[in-house]
């Protein structure tokens, strides 16, 4: 049974995952915080009864989340070539129920199993571009009352309103922004369905828009990758051969991307103006939006002719194997992979006091708050151990961060760990020291077991774990 319709209101309180479980009665699961997503809140889950993903929703209603999920289940029935994610019913017979004392509505998954594509997986990208056009056929015999995003930039965010103000953003990127607004590229608005999941403007989405303004938010993704000379091309031939556009669609891809980027833009604007996004990731937004508008219009003559040809390339089969689900979902997502700040019942555990500050370097996962050091764990077993490993080994000829423990003595809390701030900074000139202090940490650690999480899952960097280990 689904939910029934609740207002949003904003909460009291922040819900946390282990009150969420409680309302399907998981009390004893582990719970890691999952990295990627900016609005909504989701967590891996391991219990006894199985393996899946909580979502805890923050721009959703009790009714938007139904819909969601009826779209979901209506998804499932179709048997497409992937993985689907699955609701499941909580105690009181719903999927979406809200977590008491809270506004906050949680949902329950299976969980999918399988890796991300590289970007360099050319195989993967065609598949995945193949997955995105079956999809997009089921899409097609779905529909939806619910009230759609007109496709105008000026509508994206709500403090992005006055095209004609955007100095944040620089004069150039401002008129990019405004050009894109003028173009005369309309098709998202006119393709059926739209907006047919999610609250927020969602073009990046599955189920934003159908055909052209799909295949373009995909486009614009792989164009912005460092390898895109590699992959656009077989995205573009594992949709096409499965769901051919016609010439006007295809001749509209090239705008249509730019378009996109430019909504991304007016976005992050948003997010900045609205203090839910720092200055450094609303910069990144702009150069990479300059950019790829110079190698699209550089290239659309040549985007255009090959999509044209791929509508006769050979059909290859979509794999029903489980890592296309995750796949797909990848391609779809923003590239850089950004998590909230730690929460306040996370800081208080770890006796963090001060304002958590984000890293700019690595995967942007990092927190600083004052001397406390905060990261996302991907992976409780790993995390813990490592933690384990840094808290007892003796630095001699090296330097470690320690870990915090939390005051009830776990490495964990709600999918973070904690670790002591390190000063120091990076060198690229001296590779002596560097490699003394990688024997002495070697000498420090020769002694230690292979952990049995290290063939637990295959990735690049449990592939890299197993060599190293022997």
């Amino acid at each position: 049974m689904l939910c029934e319709d609740q207002s949003v209101v904003d909460a009291a309180r922040e819900a946390g995952p282990t009150e969420a479980l409680a309302l399907w009665g998981l009390t004893d699961a582990r719970v890691a915080r999952a990295p990627a997503g900016l609005n909504n809140r989701s967590w891996f889950v391991d219990a006894a009864a199985g393996r899946h993903v909580l979502r805890l929703y923050t721009t959703a209603s009790q009714q938007e989340v139904a819909s969601e999920h009826a779209f979901l289940l209506h998804l499932l029935s179709a048997r497409l070539p992937f993985g689907t994610p699955r609701p499941i019913p909580a105690r009181d017979g719903t999927t979406c129920p809200l977590v008491p004392g809270t506004t906050t509505v949680a949902a329950l998954f299976d969980r999918i199993e399988g890796e991300h594509v590289d970007d360099d997986d050319v195989a993967g990208i065609e598949a995945a571009g193949a997955a995105f056009a079956e999809l997009d056929k089921v899409l097609a015999t779905m529909h939806t009352a619910r009230g759609a995003w007109d496709g105008s930039i000026d509508g994206v965010h709500p403090l992005v309103s006055d095209l004609s103000s955007l100095e944040e953003i620089g004069a150039e990127c401002a008129d990019f922004v405004r050009r894109m607004a003028g173009a005369p590229s309309r098709l998202r608005a006119t393709i059926e369905p739209r907006q047919v999941i999610h609250g927020d403007f969602a073009f990046g989405n599955v189920a934003q828009d159908a055909r052209a303004a799909e295949l373009a938010t995909a486009l614009r993704l792989v164009l912005s990758k460092g390898t895109r000379d590699l992959i656009w091309r077989p995205l573009l031939r594992g949709y096409l051969s499965h769901l051919p556009l016609t010439d006007a669609e295809i001749g509209a891809l090239p705008t249509l991307a730019m378009q996109h980027e430019a909504v991304v833009v007016a976005w992050w604007l948003g997010r900045y103006l609205s203090a839910k996004a720092d200055r450094l990731s609303l910069e990144q937004h702009v150069t990479r939006a300059l950019e790829l508008e110079t190698w699209i219009d550089r290239h659309a003559a040549e985007i255009i002719e090959h999509a044209r040809g791929c509508r006769q390339a050979p059909r290859r089969r979509v794999s029903s194997r489980p890592p296309i689900g995750p796949q797909f979902r990848e391609l779809l997502q923003t590239e850089h992979v950004l998590s909230d700040a730690p929460p306040p019942g996370v800081l208080r555990a770890f006796g963090a006091t001060e304002p958590p500050k984000r890293f700019s370097a690595g995967r942007a996962r990092t927190w600083a708050a004052g001397d406390v050091v905060l990261k996302t764990v991907d992976d409780v077993d790993e995390a813990s151990w490592i933690a384990d490993l840094a808290a007892r080994v003796k630095q001699r000829g090296f330097r470690l961060s320690r870990p915090i423990a939390a005051s009830d003595g776990r490495w964990i809390v709600d999918g973070w760990s904690a670790w002591t701030h390190v000063a120091g900074k990076h060198s690229k000139t001296r590779w002596a020291e560097v490699l003394e202090a990688a024997a002495s940490f070697h000498a420090a650690v020769v002694s230690e077991q292979k952990p049995e999480f290290i063939e637990r899952r295959v990735d690049r960097w449990r592939i890299g774990d197993r060599v190293a280990w022997g």
